[in-house]
């Protein structure tokens, strides 16, 4: 639990302890987000949190969805800070939509700080109310379903976050990269990347070995024959071929 005023009898010791971070805003976003690689149907959360110093009286935060990840019949869960009781408690508000877009007007609550109640003066650091979690959750979120038909390939969500003081404007912009998996590419299939370079290889190795064989009318005497070194020369040498130009391609 938070409090503005943990130790009331000494309020100037408190807004000496504030002062420093009063002034010309700079802020940031800390965006926390899922695994960047995720297959359709998988669920994509974003967590971040508001950095910085200084005044702000105005702000709200854009995200922008590429909606060809949305899954239909879905929403987008934003989770965010909604307000600070008077004994310091948080409270925290919970919009869904359907739509790939979404502008939220932030309290300005977020960009306070307070001091904690449990500990002594001496260990106090002003708390910035947008940057840390409450009861485990965090000052913000994003949830959402990947659709299971998404186009495989990359994209990018854009979080922007814009504040003013006085008579100036702040822009703080964001981008979360998101992969959608191949068919190749999805855990499920059973193989990696690489496991299908592999694969490739050893069926090339096989293609070669059954067409000298089968060039031969007597596969003992070809094995036994003097031209084997140089034959297994060249598979070999095929072979980094190969390899070089798979993995040159992927």
């Amino acid at each position: 639990m938070l409090v503005a005023l943990a130790f009331p009898a000494i309020a100037e010791d408190v807004d000496d302890l504030l002062a420093p971070y009063k002034g010309i805003p700079a802020y940031c976003l800390i965006i926390d987000a899922a695994s960047p690689v995720v297959d359709g149907g998988d669920e994509f959360d974003i967590k971040f949190y508001i950095s910085g110093a200084g005044d702000v009286n105005f702000s709200e935060i854009s995200v922008t969805i590429p909606p060809e990840l949305l899954a239909k019949d879905t929403n987008v869960t934003y989770n965010y800070i909604y307000d600070v009781t008077d004994d310091g408690h948080v409270k925290q508000n919970t919009t869904e939509t359907n739509k790939s877009r979404l502008r939220l007007r932030l309290n300005l609550e977020c960009y306070k700080r307070y001091l904690r109640n449990d500990i002594s003066w001496e260990e106090q650091i002003p708390i910035l109310l947008g940057e840390v979690n409450y009861e485990k959750r965090p000052a913000f979120s994003i949830n959402f379903t990947i659709a299971d038909n998404a186009p495989a390939g990359n994209y990018a969500i854009t979080i922007n976050h814009y504040y003013k003081y006085l008579d100036k404007w702040y822009l703080d912009k964001n981008e979360v990269k998101v992969h959608v998996n191949t068919w190749y590419e999805k855990d499920n299939f059973g193989y990696s990347l690489l496991s299908w370079q592999s694969l490739a290889i050893w069926l090339t190795v096989l293609t070669i070995l059954i067409t000298l064989i089968n060039q031969s009318k007597d596969p003992v005497r070809w094995i036994q024959a003097d031209r084997l070194r140089r034959r297994i020369v060249l598979l070999i040498f095929i072979l980094l071929i190969l390899y070089g130009i798979l993995r040159y391609i992927f």
